[in-house]
């Protein structure tokens, strides 16, 4: 069996996708709602509001960002937090988490941190979220990388090396 024959339907990807995208943007809210609160209780405690100031007028030009800016800095957060959370957990962001499902390499190791992020800044490959629909998507060929199912990856894995032990023990007992 080869790590292809492993992989997660295009359904989990799709899923792990849409998961992953919401998930960033409820990160960014509430690291938003974090500053404005910190921002408000500060000035609320000190009597100085010129910092509750600068933070909704930073909150109130983010409104008039130029679109191409808003796109460039969504998608590096995106690529940063993903990389991130797929690093610090072997493989699995939210998305993954959620669908039982982990990103490994075709070689059936768990990535290395420049093997992660070089998968992650291939993202901003135009039209990358549609690329999984072929066989492998960019980020995952350009990367040397796979979206697996966890439980079938780990059960072959667990199923070959006892299969390697026993083929050493019956060689031990002839000799």
């Amino acid at each position: 069996m080869e790590i292809e024959d492993l992989k997660a339907s295009k359904g989990k990807r799709f899923l792990n996708y849409i998961i992953d995208y919401v998930s960033v943007y409820l990160v960014i809210f509430i690291v938003g709602f974090i500053i404005a609160i910190i921002g408000y209780g500060f000035a609320e405690l000190t009597g100085n509001y010129e910092l509750s100031l600068k933070i909704d007028n930073f909150f109130d030009s983010l409104d008039n960002v130029n679109p191409l800016l808003d796109r460039i800095l969504t998608a590096t957060f995106y690529i940063i937090y993903i990389f991130l959370v797929e690093y610090l957990t072997k493989g699995r962001s939210l998305g993954k988490l959620i669908t039982g499902t982990m990103v490994v390499t075709t070689d059936a190791e768990i990535p290395s941190a420049t093997t992660f992020l070089k998968r992650n800044v291939m993202r901003l490959i135009p039209f990358d979220q549609l690329s999984f629909l072929r066989i492998n998507g960019w980020h995952d060929s350009l990367s040397n990388t796979r979206v697996v199912d966890k439980r079938e990856f780990e059960t072959y894995f667990e199923n070959s090396e006892s299969i390697l032990d026993s083929i050493g023990e019956n060689e031990e007992e002839e000799l």
